[in-house]
């Protein structure tokens, strides 16, 4: 009886070990890689200034056209096209700049605003404390203003 005892102790414990659960293996630590999305806020696409959010959808994009006379453009793409509203209203600190709204055609969904720039313009751009727009019962901002390097490349595109 003894040397049975004695063989099925090691089986005992072969089959005990076999049923004890495995080791969690320890989880791979991925290397953070770069984010392709743009902070949230400005940045300049050669004399255009382009507004993202948080998740790298662009709410923005300011620049001007070649003149004489040259005119700001702004190009909103979370807007929605209202029919019969033609006024977009950009505000640059306490100043309001009236555009004449556009739907967007082909190019995708948006609006385009434009006005035609003048020096009042340019002063208010450079002199804003934030940047907003209204048209119709949509609102974008108010947000902060791209820093002044961004601005003064914008107004050297705009013809001052």
């Amino acid at each position: 009886m003894r040397a049975a005892v004695l063989l099925i102790a090691p089986v005992l414990a072969l089959a005990t070990a076999a049923c004890q659960p495995e080791a969690e293996p320890e989880p791979e630590v991925e290397a953070e890689l770069p984010s392709a999305v743009p902070e949230p806020g400005w940045t300049a696409d050669g004399g255009d200034l382009l507004l993202h959010d948080e998740a790298g959808a662009q709410l923005l994009r300011l620049g001007c056209t070649a003149g004489p006379p040259a005119e700001l453009v702004a190009r909103f793409g979370a807007f929605d096209p209202i029919g019969s509203e033609e006024r977009l209203n950009l505000g640059l600190g306490e100043e309001i700049v009236t555009m004449v709204a556009q739907v967007v055609g082909a190019e995708g969904p948006g609006l385009i605003a434009s006005a035609r720039y003048d020096a009042a313009i340019g002063r208010s751009l450079a002199q804003a404390g934030s940047i907003s727009a209204f048209y119709g019962n949509q609102q974008l901002g108010p947000v902060g203003p791209p820093d002044a390097a961004q601005t003064r490349a914008l107004l050297a595109g705009c013809g001052g």
